[in-house]
């Protein structure tokens, strides 16, 4: 008997996980859309350097006048 308790509580734990996740994955991927293309330039790109001579890469959305 608490055997096959125990399969349905792992059972019900398992679907409910599988429903949360689609739903999640659907908000995610609208969310996404939403947004824009991804990866796509939004702004000026530009290049510095830190003080250790690593290179960093930025994106300028509105450059100063």
């Amino acid at each position: 008997m608490a055997g096959a308790t125990l399969g349905l509580v792992a059972a019900g734990i398992a679907v409910e996980r599988l429903t949360v996740s689609r739903g999640v994955r659907r908000k995610a991927r609208l969310a996404l859309d939403a947004a824009g293309p991804y990866g796509s330039l939004r702004g000026t790109p530009g290049t510095a350097y830190a003080e250790d001579g690593t290179e960093l890469y930025f994106e300028t959305d509105e450059p100063e006048a």
